[in-house]
């Protein structure tokens, strides 16, 4: 890691040997301390004066999720292979993982995760392509195809239905700007989730609704079931369409 002279941003003053080669430094951040995060450890600055040392902090492992770092009120949030973590300073804590077991796993010797496809943007953004956003106590991770939502106070998860990149909180109006469908031609640089605004950019917004069913019989032995749907939304002018799947016969009907 390299510093420079107090006032003098473009000069460089030193450099500290944080960690070795087989374990690359992957951020720098500050968060009541200033934290080194490489892909196994985190690392805290002890001393304030030169020379600088880190000590590694036990119990918090890092991660080759360079993008997915980020600073929260209560903490450093990051993603790993095994899930979503808080890092408080002390320990990191991995959130709700019981919800979202599925989706996290390690590969081989390369995290990555299932439910999540970081393999589709590879080309793009890198080979260790995720990408992390706080804003109002939510984390949004992405691979650029899908968005996962996890609510840092309450640990319940959710879905944005849309692909994002990089996203930043602008200052102005505290709203998260961030680069939706990086992947794709289309792409386009967009607020997220603005209460007052129900404009999806003309990109359809993907959702499924489970019902409650009821079983009938009849004289012919069968067993079927019987569910019913309402409709009750405000479209703004926008078409919805309501798809329909079941089985009849053995054959899929849609």
């Amino acid at each position: 890691i390299y510093y420079s002279p107090p006032g003098r941003l473009e000069v460089v003053a030193g450099f500290i040997d944080v960690s070795d080669e087989t374990d690359p430094i992957r951020r720098v951040i500050h968060w009541n301390s200033i934290y080194a995060i490489s892909q196994k450890h985190i690392f805290r600055l002890i001393n304030q004066q030169e020379p600088f040392i880190f000590e590694e902090v036990h119990g918090a492992p890092g991660t080759i999720f360079t993008d997915s770092v980020c600073i929260w009120r209560g903490g450093v949030v990051y993603a790993t292979a095994d899930g979503v973590q808080i890092f408080d300073g002390v320990r990191s804590t991995l959130i709700a993982i019981e919800a979202m077991e599925s989706y996290f796993q390690s590969v081989g010797s390369s995290p990555v995760t299932s439910g999540l496809a970081p393999t589709s943007v590879f080309s793009t953004y890198g080979r260790n392509a995720l990408f992390g956003a706080v804003h109002e106590d939510e984390y949004y991770l992405s691979d650029g195809l899908t968005t996962v939502i996890v609510n840092l106070r309450t640990g319940v998860w959710r879905s944005s239905g849309i692909g994002m990149g990089p996203g930043v909180v602008e200052e102005t109006f505290g709203h998260l700007v961030a680069v939706f469908k990086p992947t794709q031609s289309t792409g386009y640089v967009g607020y997220t989730e603005i209460s007052t605004e129900f404009d999806d950019n003309n990109f359809a917004i993907p959702f499924t609704i489970q019902t409650s069913e009821a079983k009938l019989e009849d004289q012919s032995g069968a067993t079927k079931l019987l569910q019913r749907f309402y409709f009750d939304c405000n479209t703004r002018g926008q078409s919805l369409q309501a798809s329909f799947i079941y089985r009849a016969d053995g054959s899929a009907i849609t």
